[in-house]
């Protein structure tokens, strides 16, 4: 499955336990996820050896978004590095604060 599969089932899961509030916010924050993951894919989720692929994806399918062609695994990826990444963000906005 691909990200964007990933995202739609949890959420289609998550519709029948929760409350329509509760699952606008969840909506919201996984749609954050979504676009997130395809910004930071070709910056820090992939290895090297799988940029030249991702080049040729990307200008196969220059109007695709990369969470309908990548999978799970690279999701994992994505959150495996987040508490890292959410770490300089709010260092960051301590700084210029």
């Amino acid at each position: 499955p691909t990200v964007s599969d990933v995202i739609s089932e949890f959420l289609e899961f998550k519709a029948k336990r929760t409350s329509t509030a509760k699952q606008q916010h969840l909506t919201e924050l996984l749609e954050g996820l979504r676009i997130y993951f395809d910004n930071s894919l070709p910056v820090i989720l992939l290895y090297p050896q799988e940029r030249q692929q991702f080049a040729d994806i990307t200008k196969q399918h220059p109007d695709v978004p990369v969470s309908k062609i990548y999978g799970a695994e690279h999701l994992l990826r994505l959150f495996t590095k987040l508490p890292h990444v959410l770490g300089k963000a709010r260092l960051a906005s301590v700084e210029s604060a």
